[in-house]
Order: structure tokens, then sequence, then C-alpha cells
């Protein structure tokens, strides 16, 4: 599989490179097959899907208003679906949330445009081919009842604004799809909402019993707790969609599970090419090459730094305790514990990159 998170720019410009995303492969399980299958008997089983992930699009129909190379635009966005399709790739289309409106409210004399562009936008990525969206609290500007498509919201009770998780057929792989939401949204609903962890957890379960051989779970919640999630949940696949900015060019590993987080309003879109072989799935091992293995490092490296100053701001503004300034006690120990996370990858990435057993 390859994940990437590249520019939504005209489809002749666009290229999916392993320097911008990762690549990740699910290796040949012996389990339940002969020793000596050959390696031609594996070519045979092999099954390809490619995931492209969304969040945060706010209603965003066109560029960006940028003068030079503008990103965005929903067409784009489709034509690279489609081109996807025309070379013969089962695609599955997901959203991580905040799809239909701004952020900040909209007033009463933007409302009529705002709603047209939300209908349009949910429209034609139905029309697209979505198959699963999470919801966020801006998917809820104009009321429940106006939610569409209903959403994955795994730890929310039962309302016509949501949908169960579920497994789908892609091509020949089932995967299993499932979302959390904020649990303050469940008032907003008129629901009871519980913890997103225990629900997901439980969920997760459900899918693999089921029969998914693959996980995606949408997570419109915050950075920390996305990553809780991936490390914790089950999934294989966690789509962060809460505060994305620009995104994340790389899928970032998290225990057996990848982080993927794209661009807000269509800016960049991510992809994830996924390649099965055999009869079944073994934990997913990155096949991006040493290209992306050095782009992740380069990543790693901003990311330790950033966590390095302000754990030291933390600790200096709190006279070295661990508390105060955002910084309270259990706060700075997640923090740490990411730390961890980059580290002991950034010592991974280190190693001379060996391309996974066929």
């Amino acid at each position: 599989m390859h994940s990437d998170t590249s520019p939504v720019r005209s489809p002749a410009t666009f290229i999916f490179s392993v320097a911008c995303g990762s690549a990740l492969i699910a290796g040949l399980c012996l389990r339940g097959h002969a020793l000596g299958d050959s390696p031609a008997a594996a070519g045979a089983a092999e099954r390809r899907l490619a995931i492209f992930y969304t969040a945060e699009i706010h209603g965003t129909l066109e560029p960006c208003g940028c003068t030079s190379d503008p990103l965005g635009d929903i067409a784009r966005y489709a034509a690279l679906v489609r081109a996807a399709r025309a070379r013969g790739t089962a695609t599955l289309l997901v959203d991580a949330g905040g799809m239909l409106y701004g952020e900040g409210g909209i007033s009463a004399k933007e409302r009529p445009a705002d709603d047209l562009r939300a209908r349009f936008l949910a429209d034609e990525l139905g029309k697209l081919g979505l198959r699963a969206a999470a919801l966020a609290e801006t998917d809820l500007v104009a009321g429940a009842g106006a939610v569409q498509p209903p959403r994955l919201a795994s730890n929310l009770g039962a309302s016509a604004a949501l949908a169960p998780a579920h497994v789908e057929t892609i091509g020949d792989i089932k995967v299993g799809l499932l979302g959390v939401a904020d649990p303050a949204l469940g008032a907003a609903l008129g629901v009871t909402a519980e913890e997103a962890m225990r629900a997901a957890q439980r969920d997760v379960e459900k899918l693999r019993r089921a029969g998914a051989e693959i996980v995606v779970l949408l997570a419109p919640i915050d950075r920390g707790g996305a990553r809780r999630l991936a490390r914790e949940a089950g999934a294989d696949f966690v789509v962060a969609g809460r505060q994305v900015g620009r995104g994340m060019a790389r899928a970032e590993k998290i225990g057996a599970a990848y982080l993927l987080q794209p661009a807000d309003e269509l800016q960049r879109v991510g992809r994830v090419d996924l390649v099965l072989r055999g009869g079944a799935a073994r934990p997913l091992v990155d096949a991006g090459g040493a290209d992306a293995n050095q782009a992740r490092a380069e990543e790693v490296d901003r990311a330790l730094k950033r966590l390095d100053e302000d754990l030291a701001r933390w600790s200096s503004s709190d006279g070295g305790g661990g508390g105060g300034g955002g910084g309270e006690a259990s706060f700075i120990a997640a923090k740490r514990a990411e730390r961890a996370e980059l580290v002991a990858e950034r010592t991974r990435l280190s190693q001379p990159f060996a391309p996974p057993a066929t």
C-alpha cells in the first residue's frame, strides 16, 4: 500500500511520490498456506486498493485564493479519483469530518449560499463514491436533520444523522469502517455519548469478527486523542480530522497502526496504496523505500525539535514541576510519551531500508 498526501492540482501535474507519503504493504501470511507456495502463486493472490482520505473540507468547492499554483477544488479531486479508477484501481473514499461548513459560524446573509454549497458538496462526493464520513462540530451548523451523508460515530447513540460501523468489500478486500466523535456532540444530537476509545475498541473487534481485513478509523478529535486511538484501538489506519492544517506529508506509524492526516479545504488529499499478498494480511510494513524513509526521518527530526522546545518552555514556566501553562502533569506525561515514540521511530528509520519479504 502507498500513502501519500499530495497537493490537489490539475491531474496532469499530480504525482504520487513515495518521498511525499509512505508506502505500506501487507506481506504474505503463511498461516493457512503451504510453506512451499511459489512466488508466482503469491503474486497471483496479490490484491490492491487505493484509499483516498480528506478532512475539514469546510464546504470548500473552489481552489484557494493563491495567485500562483492554487490548491484545492472538488473538480480536481474528482479527476484524481477517476484517473485512478481508469487505471483499474479499486478505490475507497473516506472523510474524517468537518465536511459541510466553515469554522466560526455563518451569518444569516451567508446562510443560503453556504447551505447550497454544503448540499452540492455532499451530493458530489456521494456521486464520486464516498463510503464513509465522520462527524465534526461544523457539520452540525444547519442542525442534525441537515447532516448528509449519515456519519460514523461509534461513541454516540442512535440517530438519523449517524450510521453504524460496517464492513464493505472494495474490489476484493474487506474493509471495516468506523468513526468516533467529540462526546460533546451527543447533546447536539440529543443522544448519549461515551468515551471514544472504549467505543472504538469494541467496534474494531466487531469488524474483525465480521471479516474485515483492513480497518479504517475516522477521528475528528484532538490530535493527542487520535494518536491514542492509533496506539490502542486496534485499527490499521486512523485518519485525523480535527485542526489538520496543512496535513502530514507522511503517514506516522504508531504501534501497529498508521496515523494519516490530509490538509484542510482539499488543499492536500491523502492517498494510501495498499497491497495484500496471500490470503490474509499480517501487520502492515512500510515499503516506501530509502527516499520515503529519509523524508519521514526529516519530519520526525522537526517534530522532536518542536517537542523539545515546548517541553523546555513548560518546565521553565512551572519551575520544573510539570504543571501550568497548558503543562498539566498528565499533559506533560502524554507529550513525553509522544516524544519517546518519535525517538523509537527515528531509530528505526536510521537503519538501512530492507524491502518487505514476499
